[in-house]
C-alpha cells in the first residue's frame, strides 16, 4: 500500500472540485448513504490522534497555552491536576519499576494484590498483578549467577552482581491486562478503607502512566460526578484546556482541498461525527450530527441547557479565549452553577448531560435506521463507544457497512459488533487496496483522504 503522504498528494492533484449539496438534499431519506467520522478524519488538519493528544496537550499547556493554563488555574485555586505527569513516557518508567524485583512499587503491589484477590470484582486483576510480580521475581540474575553470566558475556572490570533476563525498558503489557488493571485500580482508589495510602499511590501511578486522553477524561469525569470540589476542579481544568487546544487548532480553518471533508458533499447523504471540530463546508455542516458534542457550545450544569454560539466558533486567538473563559462559571463551591464544555466524555456508559444530547442520539438512530449504506471512516468501534456500537447492531438487515480504516483492529471490532464471522470475509482487489468483504460488512484499509466517489462505489459494487 502506498505511504499515506505520497498517496494523499496524488489524490489531491487528481481530485475534482466538489459541488456542495443543498440543505434540502442533505435531509435523511430512506436508502441514503450515511458517513460516520472518527478521529482519523481530522488528521489532515493537524489534530493529534487519540494516542498522541495527551502529550500534545501537555506540551500546549506549558508553551503557547501557558497563559490560558495559568488563568484557568487562577479560577480553580489549588487544582490538583498537572499535565507534566503525562508529558513523558510514564508507562515505560512504571513498567520498569514493576519488573525490577524488590522495588518499592513491587512491594506495595504485592500487598495490594492479596486484597484484590479477596474481592470478587477485582479478583482477576489481582491474579494479573501476581502473575506480573512472579515475572519480575524470575526476571533477575543475582549474586554468583549474575557474575558468571557477565564473565561469559565478556564483561570488562568488576562484574555486576545483578542482571536481568528481559530488559524492562522495552517490555509492554498486553492490551487486555493493561485495560483490566487500570479499571481495577480506578475502582480500588474508591475503596479507601481497604488499601493503604502507599498502595493507592501505586494505583495512581499506574493510572497516570497508562492513560490516554479518553481514559483520562473518563476517569476525571467520573470523579467530577462524585461532587468533591477537588475532583471537580481537576475535570474543569482538563476539559477547558482540551476545549481551548482544539478550538485554537480548528477555529476559522477552511475546508482543505484534497481531504475527505472537501469530497463529503458528493459522497454523503448525511454525516455523523465523533469529532468536536467543524471542518465542514457550510452546506454540509447543516446536516451534521455531533455524537459527542462540539466546540461551538457549552453546557450549564444547573439547568442542563446547551448554549451554542457563533461567537464561540469565531474565537481564534489566545486573547479571545481568555476573554471568553473569564465569563465562564467555574466556582465549584457554587455547584451546580458552573459551566463545562458540551463535549461528552468517552466513557462506556454515556452520561446523559442534556436534552439536546438525547435528541442528537435519537436522530442518529433514526438516520441509521433509514440508511441503505453506512461508511465509517477513521472509526475503530472502541468499547468506550458501545452506545453507538449498539445503534450499529440494530441496523436494518439490508443495510451494508463499509469500514475505512488502515488498522486491522477496526476490522476485527466491526466484525464483532455486527456479528459477522471474520473468516467469512473474502479478499478482492479494490483500486490500490485489498478489500475484505461479505454481503453485510466490508473493510477497506485506506486513510480518510484516499476516499473518492469511484473508490467507494467500487467497494460497494463488489
Amino acid at each position: 500500500m502506498p505511504s499515506r503522504s505520497r498517496y494523499r498528494e496524488s489524490r489531491r492533484a487528481a481530485a475534482p472540485t466538489a459541488s456542495p449539496i443543498s440543505a434540502s438534499s442533505a435531509a435523511p431519506t430512506s436508502g441514503r448513504t450515511v458517513y460516520v467520522l472518527g478521529a482519523g478524519v481530522d488528521a489532515s488538519y493537524d489534530i493529534p490522534m487519540v494516542e498522541g493528544l495527551l502529550r500534545e496537550l501537555a506540551r500546549f499547556a506549558s508553551n503557547e497555552g501557558a497563559a490560558i493554563s495559568a488563568a484557568v488555574k487562577k479560577r480553580l485555586p489549588r487544582v490538583g491536576f498537572r499535565f507534566d505527569k503525562y508529558a513523558g513516557d510514564q508507562a515505560q518508567t512504571f513498567l520498569t519499576d514493576v519488573l525490577t524485583h524488590g522495588s518499592e512499587v513491587t512491594t506495595n503491589l504485592l500487598s495490594a494484590a492479596d486484597k484484590m484477590v479477596d474481592n470478587e470484582e477485582m479478583r482477576a486483576a489481582g491474579y494479573g498483578v501476581k502473575r506480573l510480580l512472579r515475572i519480575a521475581e524470575e526476571n533477575v540474575f543475582e549474586g554468583d549467577e549474575a557474575i558468571a553470566l557477565a564473565r561469559l558475556a565478556g564483561a570488562v572490570g568488576e562484574p555486576p552482581t545483578v542482571d536481568v533476563v528481559l530488559e524492562p525498558r522495552v517490555a509492554t503489557l498486553g492490551a487486555n491486562l493493561n485495560t483490566v488493571l487500570r479499571r481495577a485500580f480506578q475502582r480500588a482508589q474508591l475503596e479507601s478503607d481497604k488499601f493503604t495510602e502507599e498502595e493507592r499511590g501505586v494505583f495512581q501511578l499506574f493510572i497516570e502512566a497508562t492513560s490516554g486522553i479518553e481514559d483520562l477524561l473518563s476517569d476525571q469525569f467520573a470523579k467530577f460526578l462524585s461532587g468533591k470540589p477537588s475532583e471537580q476542579k481537576s475535570y474543569l481544568y482538563l476539559a477547558w484546556m482540551l476545549w481551548t487546544f482544539l478550538q485554537l487548532k480548528s477555529a476559522g480553518r477552511m475546508t482543505k482541498a484534497g481531504t475527505l471533508y472537501e469530497r463529503l458533499p458528493t459522497l454523503a447523504g448525511s454525516v455523523i461525527t465523533f469529532n468536536y471540530t467543524d471542518f465542514f463546508d457550510p452546506q454540509t455542516a447543516r446536516s451534521v450530527l455531533y455524537f459527542h458534542g462540539k466546540l461551538a457550545s457549552f453546557l450549564s450544569c444547573d439547568d442542563r441547557q446547551t448554549h451554542a454560539s457563533s461567537q464561540l466558533r469565531s474565537l481564534r486567538e489566545p486573547e479571545e479565549i481568555l476573554k471568553f473563559l473569564d465569563g465562564v462559571r467555574m466556582d465549584v463551591s457554587d455547584y451546580p452553577h458552573i459551566d463545562i464544555p458540551a463535549i461528552v466524555p468517552p466513557v462506556t456508559f454515556k452520561p446523559l448531560m442534556s436534552r439536546s444530547q438525547l435528541l442528537t442520539w435519537s436522530r442518529c438512530d433514526e438516520l441509521l435506521q433509514k440508511a441503505g449504506r453506512v461508511v465509517l471512516v477513521g472509526y475503530s468501534f472502541a468499547l468506550s463507544d458501545e452506545h453507538f456500537n449498539d445503534l450499529m447492531r440494530q441496523l436494518p438487515s439490508t443495510a451494508r457497512v463499509l469500514v475505512v480504516n488502515p488498522s486491522e483492529a477496526a476490522n476485527k471490532n466491526a466484525a464483532r459488533v455486527l456479528g459477522v464471522p471474520k473468516e467469512s470475509l473474502e479478499t478482492v482487489d479494490c483500486g490500490p487496496f485489498q478489500l475484505q468483504r461479505s454481503r453485510r460488512l466490508s473493510w477497506l484499509p485506506a486513510f480518510a483522504d484516499q476516499l473518492d466517489t469511484d473508490l467507494v462505489e467500487e467497494a460497494f459494487g463488489h
